[in-house]
Parts: structure tokens; sequence; C-alpha cells
């Protein structure tokens, strides 16, 4: 049987390991809505690609996380990013390729992708 400091060591790799975040470390917060018309329109490969370039870029201040439909189903797939003071930006109709722009330019470069927004 492992001791408690063994434990949880064990708790904060598979934390690592997996990309769980704690909610106060988190520099920018990623919502990717995964309701029926974001499946529908390609929602898993938005969350799949975010997950793989947040990997490849070893941005691990980012919260990812997958919500309830955002009302928005004629722009579905759709991702908020909100940053640490609460400030929200929506993207719309987004692809693997936005993806990728928006975690580059936005997440990484602290620039909103205004194109892939709705004015």
């Amino acid at each position: 049987m492992k001791n408690v400091q063994e434990l949880n060591q064990a708790a904060a790799e598979a934390k690592k390991q997996l990309g769980i975040r704690e909610a106060d470390t988190w520099r920018y917060r990623i919502n990717i809505a995964m309701d029926d018309c974001g499946i529908e329109k390609g929602a898993k490969g938005i969350v799949h690609t975010a997950m793989e370039e947040l990997e490849k870029l070893d941005l691990h201040d980012i919260a990812l996380v997958q919500t309830d439909c955002m009302g928005m189903c004629n722009y579905e797939p759709t991702a908020e990013v909100i940053d640490k003071n609460g400030k929200k930006t929506t993207y719309l109709n987004l692809t693997p390729q936005k993806m990728r722009d928006i975690i580059e330019k936005h997440i990484s470069g602290n620039q909103v992708v205004t194109e892939y927004t709705k004015a």
C-alpha cells in the first residue's frame, strides 16, 4: 500500500499527463461547445486539434474545457477564449486550422484573431 505522499505524487503526475489544470493556474481558458450540433459539425476534431497544439507548444497553463450549447448553432463549431481577467472572445465556424491559428496568435501571442469572430 502506498503512503499519502506517494498517492499525492501519483495524482499530480496523472493530472499532468491528462492535461488537467487546477482552476487557479490557467492563463487562458478555452471553452469548446460540445452539444449535439457542435459535435455534428466537427467539435470533437477541434478539441483534438487544440489538445495537440497546446502539447506541441508546451502550453500547460491553458485550461481546455468542453461545454454545453453556447446558443450559436448556426456558427458551430464554436469556442470561447477567456483570459485570467474574464475577458471573453468567441470564435465561430471553427476548423482545425482556425484552432491552430487561435492557439498560435491569441493564446501564444496575446492577439485576438478578429477574422474568426463576429463583430
